[in-house]
């Protein structure tokens, strides 16, 4: 079994995780962005499943030819430690995910690989119908 080692802290500390309504169009839900490698959360808890497109940029990794970006994490809710259920790579580019929300609500985290130490994170959602 091999553990997703994360390279640093998050990125600051977090207010509670607000509830996101999501429409059945995609819709922009997020924006951030460091000079950091930091891990960040997404500041919104999805109460239903969703369709997720990830877009990550970053100028250093760009013009190194850089390919690979970090981690999303697809975290449960009210469960004892907030258990990953589903992790999946983020290359510098966009990715488009689907994430299963019965059972719990759950948040994002996105862990950027320790040699990416800038990256600008974009966030779309819609419900999955």
């Amino acid at each position: 079994m091999s553990r997703l080692l994360y390279p640093a802290p998050l990125s600051d500390s977090f207010p509670p995780l607000t509830p996101i309504v999501l429409s059945e169009s995609l819709q922009s839900i997020h924006s951030f962005g460091t000079a950091e490698p930091l891990g960040h959360r997404v500041p919104f808890i999805f109460e239903e499943p969703a369709r997720i497109v990830v877009r990550v940029e970053s100028v250093i990794g760009e013009q190194r030819g850089w390919i690979r970006a970090g981690n999303i994490a697809q975290c449960l809710s009210g469960l004892p430690g907030d258990p990953k259920k589903d992790v999946k790579q983020l290359y510098i580019d966009e990715g488009f995910f689907e994430f299963d929300g019965s059972g719990y609500p759950f948040y994002l985290e996105f862990w950027s690989y320790r040699w990416l130490s800038d990256y600008y994170l974009q966030i779309w959602a819609q419900r999955l119908s």
